[in-house]
């Protein structure tokens, strides 16, 4: 069984990303990298165990998946949310942007970071291409198209039906799936410019207009006059001149300092003041400045005072948070490469099992991209002693996850079902000297059979329960969080509902295997 999910990472000036397809059961010999397979399921080995070797499977009928569906193309430029069709309550927070029919995005309405995509569209099926050329494409098949709403399934994971539905007011140039979902919650919008920064604003009171090279944020309340912030990027003079050049232009009143600059830890900044609340109008301007690439970074106010307290206030406090909000890629909060979340290590008392866990995280782990912590899902079919080696079968995996809020949402990760050698040491130690992994495609059943001989009918029926598979992987999960006291409370798949986490149960878990 292989499932699929997508992560992704900020990078300066762009959504980059990453891909993440979550495998299952593939393989090389114990002294290679294991490899995650993609084709049979155990469920479907089960069926084939079944049939005598001269019972050929039957043969697929080719017109059946397109009969009564609409000749392709099936999405067109627009906007589309996409979520699986068994979830209960559709988050509506993941979205496929459509440039045309051939080309678009996707954007997480939880973070604003996405991943590019081409694809291409025949009878009954969508290929994407995911984060650029040389990738694999992934097969969608059509299942049926109704009100525009398109529903199937990612081929190699039939079990779980997603649906595109079409959302027809959004405007496919202009969308932000973060402001989106923010509307939804009434928070604040953001606003996420290509030289790296991005700010947070209220939409009921501040209008942005973007004009190369200049953003502006104007207060659109009741307000004296006009009160904006204005953000330019600029290369004809450094941070400090440009403040002294602008705090000559403010008057003789004006003064100009150094500050630490919003939105960072130790950078340097500079100050202007026009130290005025002027006259009539009441105009109020500052400004600061800071040295940014290959030039400098410029934020200005223009502010009106009324004189009235009220209305002043609540002018420079929309203002103010927009500045608050401050932030330069790579965004702190969505940054996995360095993680705050402490590694997985075995919480049970067995020296035994803390090496073949930890093996199974350092080895497995190789063949994906970081993320905020990786834990293993283990089921142990057998554990048969062989001269001096202990060999360990079972339906082993790892899930990748990334930290948002109370939820580790799975990122990447697959099943690797194999014979894993654990070598007893002369000091009572354990040592893991390799891994036998079931291999890919049509060698999937020959292998299992190879590698877990008289234990083949068992690892059948285990790799068939996905509902057992899951309640492992969320107890493992939960024990994990217990045993470094992590404030976590459910784990998430793309596309599902969160899943509460059990209460932990070291005691009696990992005692058990």
């Amino acid at each position: 069984m292989k499932i699929r999910t997508v992560r992704n990472m900020m990078v300066i000036a762009s959504f980059a990303v990453l891909t993440m397809s979550m495998s299952a059961c593939a393989g090389k010999k114990a002294e290679s990298e294991p490899q995650p397979a993609t084709q049979e399921s155990a469920k479907e080995s089960a069926k084939e165990s079944s049939q005598t070797e001269a019972e050929p499977a039957p043969a697929a009928d080719d017109n059946k998946d397109t009969e009564g569906l609409p000749a392709a193309p099936y999405i067109t430029k627009g906007v589309y949310a996409n979520y699986s069709t068994e979830a209960e309550n559709p988050p509506m927070d993941y979205f496929y942007i459509f440039h045309d029919e051939a080309s678009g995005y996707t954007e997480d309405g939880n973070n604003g970071i996405g991943l590019p995509f081409s694809c291409e569209q025949s009878d009954g099926k969508i290929s994407f291409t995911f984060g650029g050329e040389g990738e694999e494409a992934d097969v969608f098949i059509v299942s049926s198209v109704e009100n525009g709403a398109v529903m199937g399934y990612f081929e190699d994971v039939p079990e779980r039906e997603l649906v595109f539905v079409p959302m027809t007011d959004e405007d496919p140039d202009n969308f932000s799936a973060q402001n989106y979902v923010n509307a939804a919650k009434g928070e604040d919008f953001v606003y996420e410019d290509a030289n790296g920064w991005r700010v947070k604003y209220n939409p009921e009171v501040i209008e942005v207009n973007n004009g190369a090279p200049m953003v502006t944020f104007v207060y659109t309340g009741e307000s004296a006059g006009t009160n904006m912030l204005s953000v330019s990027y600029n290369v004809d003079k450094d941070a400090k001149t440009a403040i002294e050049d602008l705090a000559k232009s403010y008057g003789d009143k004006a003064t100009t300092s150094e500050i630490t600059f919003p939105g960072t830890e130790d950078v340097k900044g500079y100050y202007a003041d026009s130290n005025s609340a002027g006259e009539g109008s009441g105009l109020y301007m500052s400004a600061m400045a800071r040295d940014y690439m290959d030039g400098y970074l410029l934020f200005e106010f223009t502010e009106h005072k009324s004189g009235d307290e009220e209305m002043d206030m609540a002018v420079g406090d929309a203002l103010a948070a927009i500045i608050d909000s401050l932030q330069f890629a790579p965004y702190p909060d969505e940054t996995s490469s360095v993680s705050l979340l402490p590694a997985y290590e075995y919480p049970g008392p067995e020296s035994f099992y803390y090496e073949v866990y930890g093996y199974l995280v350092k080895e497995l782990s190789k063949g994906y991209d970081v993320a905020d912590v990786c834990i293993p899902c283990v089921q142990i079919i057998s554990e048969d002693t062989v001269d001096d080696e202990i060999q360990v079968y079972g339906c082993f995996g790892i899930w990748n996850y990334d930290q948002n809020g109370d939820v580790l949402e799975c990122v990447s990760g697959g099943a690797y079902p194999g014979l894993i050698h654990v070598k007893k040491l002369e000091d009572g130690g354990y040592e893991v000297t390799g891994m036998d992994v079931v291999e890919d495609g049509s060698n999937f059943t020959p292998s299992a059979k190879k590698i877990f001989g008289d234990h083949y009918d068992e690892f059948v029926k285990v790799e068939a329960d996905a509902d057992e598979r899951e309640k492992v992987r969320a107890q493992i999960v939960s024990n994990y969080v217990a045993a470094n006291d992590l404030n976590i409370t459910a784990i998430k798949d793309y596309g599902w509902d969160p899943v509460t986490l059990p209460e932990e149960n070291i005691d009696t878990f990992y005692s058990n295997l």
